[in-house]
C-alpha cells in the first residue's frame, strides 16, 4: 500500500500526494463518523491508484456491498488515517 496525503478536498474531489506524484480522485465515504480533512492520510493499493479520475466509493468492512475482504493485501482495502486513528474501509461498487 502506498501512503498518500490528502492535500485538497472540494466536495467529492480529492487531491492526494505521495513523494513523487499528485493524484486526483472523486471519492465518497459511507459510514465514516470522523471528518476527513486536508493533512489526513490514505493508504491505497497501486491498483486503485491506476484508476485516477474515476469515482471511488468506500464503506465499512462489514458492509453488505462490495467484495468480502479476506486479507490485508486485498486491492479493494484502504486505510484512512484521521487524527492518528486508523479506519479500515473497502471499496463498494454500484
Amino acid at each position: 500500500m502506498k501512503k498518500l496525503e490528502i492535500t485538497k478536498i472540494n466536495k467529492y474531489q480529492y487531491e492526494l500526494k505521495d513523494d513523487n506524484r499528485v493524484y486526483h480522485f472523486n471519492m465518497e465515504f459511507f459510514n465514516v463518523q470522523e471528518e476527513i480533512k486536508v493533512g489526513d492520510f490514505i493508504y491505497m493499493s497501486e491498483k486503485l491508484l491506476r484508476e485516477e479520475n474515476t469515482l471511488l466509493s468506500f464503506d465499512q468492512l462489514d458492509s453488505t456491498y462490495g467484495r468480502k475482504i479476506k486479507d490485508a493485501d486485498d486491492n479493494d482495502l484502504i486505510i484512512l488515517v484521521v487524527d492518528n486513528k486508523k479506519i479500515y474501509l473497502k471499496r463498494v461498487y454500484g
